[in-house]
This record gives structure tokens, C-alpha cells and sequence, in this order.
């Protein structure tokens, strides 16, 4: 490994150092953009050793320091891929603009990264579904709550666990 990476977390995840460093979003800051982040872009590996990413919703729990996710429990890409290789990156952006003038943009990002998962647990599957319903459609909640009843037998719930967030910003 080349002396220019270093180890973050001591979870083998290895990344260079913040180029530019006055963009870098405070601890706070990054968990406050993952909780309002309206979507975000999984990066996983596929089983060829390719790369893959989609965009997903997600809710992220700070008591647990995760994020919560759905996918359908029919096999799928998502299934093969998390089966295969479980640590994955998922980014989130907000408040973009595009600066013409200045050849830039304007942004908010995060990054994290860590294992993923599928929730075994009946109650924690539950938990990350009402969230994600709280998150997307609050003033659903009672149908979503008999949704959840109805469905959750076809989704599985995904839990990635932090080991590593990064935030970034261009802020003017």
C-alpha cells in the first residue's frame, strides 16, 4: 500500500487524505446532510468483480450509527451483489447548483462506508420500515404501518453499518 493512503477506523478501508481539506464538512455536519438526504447512490461490487450502483432510499439511525434500507426479496442484482461482497459505499448529495461563472458547483456530500446486511431480527426489520415510512411519507404513517403489515413478507431490510463517513462541501 502506498504511503499516501491511510487507514480509517481501523476497518481496512483505505483512502487518501481530504485533498482539500477547507471543504471538509465537520462530524456534525455530515450526519446532519445524511439525515436529510432525500436519496442516495449505493455503490456495491458485483460477483465479476465489476462495479455497481443504484440510486435508494434509505433512513439513517443515529442511535445505531446505520443506515436502513428495502429491497424486494425476490432475487435480484442487489441480493447477488450484498451475498457475494457485503461492504459497500453509499453517497449522498444535496443543495447543488451549478456556478457557470465560476466553472464549478455548488454541493453538499457524504460518503459512508461499511458492511451491509439483511436484517434478520423481526422487530428491527419493523423498525427500519416505519422509519423509512416516517421519513418519506409522515402523513401516511397509519396506512404505512398496515402497508408494512401487509407487505413485509416481499422486501428485505438492509442495515449498513458505519464504519467510516466523510463529508465535503462546497458551501459558496
Amino acid at each position: 500500500m502506498h504511503s499516501c493512503f491511510s487507514i480509517l477506523n481501523g476497518e481496512g478501508i483505505y483512502m487518501r487524505e481530504m485533498r482539500r481539506k477547507d471543504r471538509r464538512l465537520t462530524e456534525d455536519e455530515a450526519r446532519d446532510l445524511l439525515r436529510r438526504g432525500e436519496y442516495g447512490v449505493l455503490a456495491m461490487v458485483m460477483p465479476s468483480g465489476r462495479p455497481y450502483s443504484i440510486p435508494i432510499s434509505y433512513i439513517y439511525d443515529e442511535e445505531c450509527c446505520a443506515v436502513y434500507m428495502h429491497v424486494s426479496a425476490e432475487a435480484g442484482q442487489k441480493m447477488d451483489n450484498i451475498l457475494c461482497e457485503p461492504h459497500v459505499c453509499l453517497t449522498v448529495v444535496t443543495g447543488t447548483e451549478v456556478l457557470p461563472a465560476q466553472f464549478a458547483t455548488k454541493y453538499w456530500s457524504v460518503n459512508v462506508f461499511g458492511t451491509l446486511h439483511i436484517v434478520e431480527d423481526a422487530a428491527e426489520k419493523h423498525h427500519g420500515l416505519l422509519a423509512l415510512v416516517r421519513k418519506y411519507a409522515a402523513q401516511y404513517e397509519e396506512d404505512g404501518v398496515k402497508y408494512i403489515a401487509a407487505a413485509s413478507h416481499r422486501v428485505h431490510v438492509l442495515k449498513l453499518q458505519i464504519a467510516v463517513m466523510t463529508g465535503k462541501a462546497r458551501k459558496k
